[in-house]
């Protein structure tokens, strides 16, 4: 018998808190290995039935250039498709 019925709103957020308090969890990191059992031991917890980790293949996407330009208002060179107005 299963006892996630039984978790309160307050023990919710703090396993929330727990899980931020890991900080960036990009897939595949050590962290990340971290959070997922953090997880896996809290709904082992909860004697939720076929808890289990499954290890697939993912297409991993990295950043390699990250720019910021600020560019004077009315500057022609910007497509007026690529101005994100907020």
């Amino acid at each position: 018998m299963s006892n996630y019925e039984n978790i309160s709103g307050a023990e919710m957020y703090q396993i929330m808190k727990d899980l931020c308090e890991f900080g960036y969890r990009r897939a595949g990191t050590q962290i990340a290995v971290e959070a997922e059992n953090y997880i896996y031991n809290k709904l082992r917890e909860a004697k939720l039935p076929d808890v289990r980790l499954d290890a697939f293949k993912f297409t991993r996407w990295w950043a390699e250039k990250q720019e910021l330009k600020l560019i004077a208002e009315g500057t022609p060179s910007i497509p007026s498709d690529q101005i994100i107005e907020t």
